[in-house]
């Protein structure tokens, strides 16, 4: 029986493309993070108002990401 019919080969092209998946979702968060450390650093220049009004709104993205939300839509929110 060749191996390609198998379970095991099947299961080599789920955690391929899981892998894949996975991939996708850690360059968004890199992304993420980057704009993130990007954005407070600059707040924390500007003064500490303008650093507390970032802080409200990264730190729930933060907590949702945290709780299992997908990186893409989170992207979106930041934008």
């Amino acid at each position: 029986m060749s191996s390609c019919g198998s379970r095991q080969c099947l299961n080599s092209s789920m955690q391929k493309s899981s892998f894949q998946k996975v991939q996708s979702d850690l360059k968004y968060e890199q992304v993420l993070f980057e704009a993130i450390a990007l954005e407070m650093s600059a707040c924390c220049q500007i003064g500490r108002r303008q650093h507390n009004l970032w802080k409200e709104q990264a730190f729930p993205l933060l907590n949702l990401r945290a709780k299992g939300g997908n990186s893409k839509e989170l992207f979106g929110k930041i934008s």
